[in-house]
């Protein structure tokens, strides 16, 4: 089913999972990760590009302008038609709709998570340099969407267990809790991980404050992480939900995790950085290094104040 979304209709759109499109092939197998997301849980899928603006060294003629937002609005057209016969190929019964909004494209695609269940991107997109293993657009959406993000690394995998960072922080709670619910909706285990003792002394040797104990930290450290599962394992009583807890960097502890992992989920940011401080050093390592998607939750809902975009519906020739 596919159709066209007026985004200057009045009614707000329905609860759905949005991705971003963009015509490059890392789009491409976001849209195809969020289509199959979208069918598992039997809501729309929102295929949204961003028409950005051409930036001149100075003022260009209202025709030159308009016709070349004309000719990029054609472009992302094609992009989303290529994408949606892509996802309704493989899910006919899937809802989509397509939109384009005129703007910069971040906050084209955080505006869109306005009301979206989750918003999906794929690691880079057309902008990016070979080489380059997360683009500024995914990571500033993670950084500052209002809704969890799922950024598409690796090679999908529906078998492995999904992972979850536990630090104790507001949006680790949050992660941990939607963690057990998409572990519940795609029938995989829970692993949740821990990570202790890496105080960022490696380089200068230890300090004489650690605990000399690390075992009987690490049992506190399990002690703990099982109250934190044992609060949300209820709700999803069909969960296997396993504790892992571990001696390293906690970017080390999930990476190791995810090499078999089907998605991986942290927070924004831990208990150590200040709210509106964007991504965490764990979060920005997991969307630069995963071998598989990672969903990046936010702690509370996160609005752009400025720039909005528009719809393009009446750009055209002039």
């Amino acid at each position: 089913m596919n159709a066209e979304h007026d985004a200057g209709h009045a009614e707000p759109a329905p609860p759905a999972v949005v991705a971003a499109v963009d015509g490059s092939p890392a789009a491409l197998a976001a849209a195809t990760w969020a289509a199959a997301e979208a069918d598992l849980r039997r809501v729309p899928l929102r295929l949204v590009h961003a028409c950005v603006p051409p930036h001149f060294f100075r003022p260009a003629p209202t025709r030159l302008h308009r016709a070349c937002l004309s000719a990029l609005a054609e472009q992302g057209e094609r992009a989303l038609v290529e994408a949606a016969a892509a996802v309704t190929a493989a899910h006919p019964d899937l809802e989509v709709t397509r939109e384009i909004r005129t703007g910069s494209a971040p906050v084209v695609v955080i505006e869109a998570a306005g009301t979206a269940l989750m918003v999906v991107t794929g690691a880079r997109g057309l902008g990016g340099f070979p080489g380059l293993l997360v683009g500024s657009v995914s990571a500033a959406v993670a950084a500052h969407s209002p809704c969890p993000v799922v950024v598409v690394r690796g090679e999908p995998r529906r078998g492995g267990p999904v992972v979850v960072g536990v630090d104790g922080s507001a949006a680790g709670d949050t992660a941990l809790g939607l963690a057990f619910a998409e572990a519940e909706l795609r029938g995989a285990p829970l692993v949740a991980v821990r990570a202790f003792g890496d105080n960022g002394f490696t380089t200068l040797g230890p300090p004489p404050l650690l605990p000399a104990d690390w075992s009987g930290l690490a049992t506190d450290e399990l002690r703990l992480l099982r109250q934190w599962l044992d609060r949300h394992a209820p709700r999803h009583p069909g969960v296997d939900a396993r504790a892992v807890v571990a001696q390293a960097h906690p970017r080390d502890a999930l990476l190791r995790q995810a090499e078999h992992a089907q998605l991986v989920f942290v927070g924004t940011r831990g208990i150590h950085l200040l709210p509106g401080s964007g991504l965490g050093a764990t979060s920005s390592a997991l969307l630069h290094r995963a071998p598989c998607p990672v969903a990046v939750v936010p702690v509370a809902p996160t609005r752009p104040a400025d720039h909005k975009s528009r719809d393009t519906s009446d750009l055209g020739p002039r």
